[in-house]
């Protein structure tokens, strides 16, 4: 496997943490306008996916679809975190975990990968970003 792929593979990783991390979110909060929001954000993450599996796909490898065992740890202790905690604390946790994912995709984008893999990538980047500060208006 290739350094564009297993770059790639783990930024896939990252996107599918996302939208688990969101489905807890989503199940947690009470506020219209704060879940449509998540959902909003959740479906970006799920265009990623789409995107990154498509271009693993494309340069003949086979997409890693998996949680993996520190995106199921994070998931339960997003769930412990938020359970019956207000509306407000489940954003200040979308927004660690968003800055998590963009530290995540700069760091990966330090990787010495071709052209497409880095214009995918730094789309992921921006995602992240426009979701940071849409759901620092949250707050």
């Amino acid at each position: 496997m290739n350094k564009n792929v297993k770059t790639l593979n783990k930024v896939l990783e990252g996107e599918h943490m996302a939208v688990e991390s969101f489905n807890v979110l989503i199940d947690e909060v009470q506020d219209k306008m704060v879940k449509s929001t998540f959902q909003n954000i959740q479906q970006k993450h799920r265009q990623n996916i789409s995107d990154l599996a498509r271009h693993i796909q494309d340069m003949g490898e086979m997409p890693d679809e998996t949680l993996g065992l520190k995106g199921v740890y994070g998931d339960m202790k997003l769930k412990m975190e938020v359970r019956n905690k207000s509306d407000k604390e489940a954003v200040k946790a979308a927004i660690d975990g968003i800055y998590m994912g963009v530290d995540f995709v700069r760091n990966n984008l330090k990787e010495n990968v071709d052209v497409k893999t880095k214009s995918i990538l730094n789309h992921v980047l921006k995602d992240y970003e426009e979701s940071a500060d849409t759901l620092n208006k949250l707050m």
